[in-house]
């Protein structure tokens, strides 16, 4: 069976905070550090994240995507 993660794209994000918000296990987090867009960008934990999806699905930019292995 084909283990599954989450991909966080620094690149493309714009720190809109939505993953942030909608994520159902506080599992996404602003990072300090910036992209070369200049925007903060998030991080998941990956101890807390079920890779449920919800991220991917709300994410304007397609930042967060679950991968499978």
């Amino acid at each position: 069976m084909a283990e599954k993660r989450l991909v966080i794209n620094n690149a493309r994000c714009k720190a809109c905070g939505l993953c942030i918000y909608f994520c159902p296990k506080e599992a996404i987090v602003l990072c300090d550090e910036f992209n070369e867009m200049g925007y903060n960008f998030v991080d998941v934990d990956d101890d807390k994240c079920v890779k449920c999806g919800t991220c991917q699905t709300i994410c304007p930019d397609v930042v967060p995507k679950v991968v499978e292995d």
